[in-house]
């Protein structure tokens, strides 16, 4: 059993029109069969609620996943307390020659990318949470006429916005 590379879940609110968590598809669920086709791409970079992300390409401003090379994948589909399980080979295209080599550096470069840039939005992610909960925090302080909370919680949310601008 490897490491799980991509969890989606449908949402039953949401019926035929699908949705879910981690997809950038429609995620029917629905009484009686039901397919989806995998994209054949890892989770997604963490979503941030940012006016400014590079490189994300869905609405929900998540940077997609990166395709996964050739290989054994495990499939595992669980309803309930029902769980079944599968492998799913993935393969090149036969009419295309690649270096395996080649394309394992790909794939540990790509995971290395990856993994920072996720660390970096979880990082910006929990600094808005922060920044919004001292914005609070000096309108209070505001209320309450305490100029040294208000005057530190300026100090404060100009770091915060110095970090930011240095990381977009």
């Amino acid at each position: 059993a490897g490491h799980v590379i991509l969890t989606l879940k449908t949402n039953k609110d949401k019926g035929v029109e699908g949705g879910g968590s981690n997809a950038s598809f429609a995620i029917p669920a629905e009484t009686g069969i039901n397919r989806i086709t995998w994209d054949l791409r890892r989770k997604p970079i963490t979503s941030v609620d940012y006016s400014f992300l590079f490189g994300a390409a869905r609405g929900d401003k998540a940077i997609q996943g990166y395709t996964v090379a050739p290989g054994t994948y495990g499939v595992r589909m669980t309803y309930g307390d029902v769980i079944q399980e599968s492998a799913l080979e993935v393969e090149w295209d036969p009419i295309n020659n690649y270096d395996d080599r080649a394309i394992k550096d790909q794939q540990q470069f790509l995971a290395s990318a990856y993994s920072m840039l996720d660390t970096i939005y979880k990082r910006i992610d929990s600094l808005l949470t922060i920044q919004k909960q001292v914005e609070l925090r000096k309108s209070i302080a505001e209320d309450m006429h305490d100029d040294n909370l208000v005057q530190h919680s300026e100090a404060l949310l100009e770091t915060l916005k110095e970090w930011q601008e240095s990381v977009t």
